[in-house]
């Protein structure tokens, strides 16, 4: 059983970065989610976009707690962030990803020296520091499709984005599959469905295909994703927020 809650669980705040804003960077917006594995509730998540203040940078945010059922035998508490030295075009300055499911634990940050085309990725946990090899136009998973909403999405084709994760530099398709009207808790939306084409330990690890759905508008409201895991799926549904 903790097998599959792990997976299910499994760097999760990462995936509601696979929910994201179009275009320029806007005023503050907060998404949040329930995790349903199968008809029960896993968990909730929150993602969140805030503008840049004199102390501090723009960022985005990410995080997930497990439900109370799963909390008692094997609690869950995922959080992601990433700080923008580029609001407009997502690109990062920094990343850093902590998560506690079960006994398991991480701690990693990523620096992004983009100008000079490096990347230094730090695991705090066992205190080690390594530089990479990256291109100036280069995002972290989070970022990432924070900038891809703000793309074109035509039906039928893909758009391709450039991702440093796991301590390697992906260049990521994204399939623009159809158009679909769904209902979640938050309401019914006409929707864009995509599906991102990469496995790594960050937002895309799992067991099956990932599938995301966009409300088909001009503010690309995060709506659904779902995943297949070990034993039977994974949804993340928009229950509310500001935006």
């Amino acid at each position: 059983m903790k097998s599959i809650i792990a997976t299910m669980f499994l760097s999760f705040a990462a995936f509601a970065a696979l929910f994201a804003l179009a275009g320029q960077a806007s005023a503050d917006q907060r998404y949040e989610f329930d995790i349903k594995w199968g008809f029960v509730l896993a968990g909730h998540s929150v993602l969140e976009q805030t503008d840049a203040t004199e102390d501090s940078p723009a960022r985005v945010e990410s995080s997930a707690i497990s439900a109370d059922w799963i909390t008692s035998f094997y609690p869950v508490r995922d959080y992601v962030r990433a700080e923008l030295d580029d609001p407009g075009n997502f690109y990062p300055s920094l990343y850093r990803i902590t998560t506690r499911e079960g006994s398991h634990e991480k701690d990693r940050e990523v620096k992004f020296l983009r100008a000079e085309g490096k990347a230094i990725h730090i695991d705090h946990l066992k205190g080690t520091k390594k530089k990479y090899k990256i291109p100036e136009q280069v995002h972290d998973p989070l970022s990432a499709f924070f900038r891809i909403k703000g793309m074109p999405l035509e039906v039928g084709k893909s758009v391709y984005i450039n991702i440093f994760d796991s301590k390697k530099l992906w260049n990521v398709e994204v399939k623009v599959l159809k158009k679909e009207r769904i209902t979640v808790p938050a309401g019914t939306f006409d929707t864009v469905k995509i599906q991102p084409m990469m496995k790594s330990e960050g937002i895309f690890d799992a067991k099956g295909n990932i599938y995301i759905w966009l409300s088909d508008d001009e503010h690309r409201i995060p709506v659904m994703v779902r995943s297949k895991i070990t034993i039977g799926s994974m949804t993340v549904l928009l229950t509310g927020g500001d935006y």
